[in-house]
């Protein structure tokens, strides 16, 4: 086959591939809505912010809170969707199935030009992407983890929008070192996109701009001069962010707080301070179990050695290095709390998939060099690529089986149990029809109190919470761990009738949320005094707290 032909074929297989995988993906976003069946996805803190968006582009609100603050999550890929909504009619359910089909072909575009590029192999986008979506095993669902079922899951997510950047910024990098565009065209465009990943999605937009200077300072041939000239302009880009007029964007990435907790920097209490946080394993988090993360990764684990390997032989410094450094802050963050250190393992999964892409082009070509000398196929030759398609073939059809058997409502867990992540949802409804039917009779201005996990989807709808989950800390808010507390004060059995109405009184609370099965008998008992029906699905209540009694009148 000549290499035009071969070019064209390998086209098609990945525009085969990429269009069955887009065709599914935008079935799910306009019609299904796999993530809306998770009452306490991290999807909800991004509809909430379109939702109050588009009340206000120019002066927004928290997206949950009434409290005046701001939102890391006004971000300009956002504030394109919030015009749009605003112009069309759209909700912010609808927008975020928008952004996931442009995350998507982003992603898609993105693996076809950077692995193009970089590998310099027609079929490497279609290894590529293969690799990308089924080189795990069974993983956590979360933000980066962009295998197939957590994509379906995360594909709208602005970290999803910064991963589809991030490739095209690769191949840009590669286009400038390589002299296919301009110094000004180059300069520029790694400039804005440095700026726009950053104040998109920060942690992913690290990983980015470390991989163009990688890029920059790895790639060979390439002068001095053009090196500095990426360097600086995605140093430019992520300083930029400083003026993003929604955010304060640096104060958010470099916030430090007196409770710690995973989203924040420790400050630098002396060598004493740093043992003693790696001895009380204040460092530990799911990504640092190894049981689960040779569940979650896999196959992607065969990346370790491969990396090793490319180490021995001096080649590919772009994707050791790039290992070697995302595996960094899970090593620090032992000794010295880094700010989310562990996501960085998510990072490293990509270098080591880009190991295992390698590995795949090599023995391919080994393959087609002997079939052109019509050589004998050398038995570890014949055993390496018999083993690579079954790989191929068996990742495909498990990670297509566990993301059907989400649509079923059985979902396979990173620690291998099998659990209804729709229990907590009434039979046949996702969240979307639950706090739809649930807010139809609730004024928009209504502040509503109750555990901040069943509060977490409602401002998307109606309304404002009084407290954020404490897996979802938003620095900007000055009390929040105050308001946490609150919460827990005004749902726990001890508290006294009269200290819950203050706390009501406190935030503003004119409703509260309660699910009937977890709610202590206590609560209950006040509720029935204090409140009235608003509304009731199945198990979840929404009730209105009476008005203070006027005082009576003197005689």
């Amino acid at each position: 086959m000549d290499n035009n032909a071969e070019f064209r074929l390998a086209r098609t297989v990945f525009l085969l591939l990429a269009t069955l995988l887009g065709g599914w993906l935008v079935w799910d976003a306009a019609a299904y809505r796999l993530v809306t069946y998770s009452l306490f996805a991290d999807y909800w803190e991004h509809t909430a912010a379109l939702t109050e968006w588009m009340r206000d582009l120019w002066a927004p609100g928290n997206p949950h809170l009434a409290d005046g603050s701001s939102s890391a999550r006004y971000i300009p890929h956002f504030l394109v969707l919030a015009v749009l909504g605003r112009e069309f009619g759209l909700d912010a359910i609808q927008l975020m199935a928008l952004s996931a089909v442009v995350n998507y072909l982003l992603v898609a575009l993105g693996t076809y030009l950077f692995c193009t590029a970089y590998f310099r192999h027609p079929w490497a986008p279609a290894i590529g992407l293969l690799v990308f979506f089924t080189g795990w095993g069974v993983p956590w669902i979360w933000s980066n983890v962009y295998e197939l079922r957590s994509f379906f899951m995360v594909a709208s997510y602005p970290s999803t929008f910064v991963f589809g950047l991030s490739l095209l910024a690769f191949a840009l990098t590669l286009a400038f070192i390589r002299g296919r565009v301009g110094l000004f065209t180059g300069f520029l465009g790694l400039l804005l996109l440095a700026a726009l990943m950053f104040v998109s999605h920060a942690l992913t937009g690290v990983f980015a701009i470390v991989g163009c200077c990688l890029l920059a300072l790895l790639v060979r041939d390439c002068p001095l001069s053009l090196r500095l000239l990426i360097l600086m302009a995605t140093a430019a880009g992520a300083a930029l962010t400083q003026a993003w007029p929604w955010f304060p964007v640096w104060d958010v990435v470099l916030v430090q707080e007196d409770v710690l907790d995973d989203r924040v920097w420790q400050r630098f209490e002396g060598v004493d301070a740093m043992l003693e946080r790696a001895r009380s394993g204040a460092w530990k988090h799911l990504f640092f179990d190894p049981q689960q993360v040779l569940i979650a990764l896999g196959p992607a684990l065969l990346g370790v050695p491969l990396c090793l390997w490319l180490l021995l032989r001096r080649s590919h410094g772009f994707i050791v290095v790039g290992a070697l450094l995302m595996l960094l802050p899970l090593v620090a963050n032992v000794f010295y709390q880094i700010a989310l250190a562990h996501r960085f393992l998510l990072y490293a999964v990509f270098f080591f998939h880009l190991a295992i892409i390698w590995v795949v082009l090599l023995l391919f070509d080994e393959w087609r060099a002997a079939q052109r000398q019509r050589a004998p196929v050398p038995a570890m030759l014949r055993l390496g690529l018999y083993g690579t398609v079954t790989v191929f073939v068996l990742a495909i059809v498990g990670h297509v089986a566990l993301l059907l058997g989400d649509y079923r409502g059985v979902h396979l867990r990173y620690d291998l149990q099998v659990v209804d992540k729709r229990a907590a949802l009434p039979p046949g409804m996702s969240t979307v029809d639950l706090y739809r039917e649930l807010t139809a009779e609730l004024p928009e201005s209504a502040v509503v109190i109750g555990n901040a996990r069943l509060t977490w989807p409602l401002p998307t709808f109606r309304g404002k919470a009084v407290s954020l989950p404490p897996n979802h800390e938003n620095s900007l808010v000055p009390d929040q761990y105050e308001r946490v507390a609150a919460e827990q004060a005004f749902l726990a059995p001890e508290t006294p009738a009269a200290e819950r109405l203050s706390i009501a009184r406190r935030y503003g609370a004119t409703h509260v949320l309660i699910n009937e099965r977890t709610t202590v008998p206590e609560l209950t008992n006040w509720l029935i005094d204090n409140t009235t029906t608003l509304a009731k699905v199945e198990r979840y209540w929404l009730l209105t707290i009476n008005p203070p009694e006027p005082p009576a009148r003197r005689r």
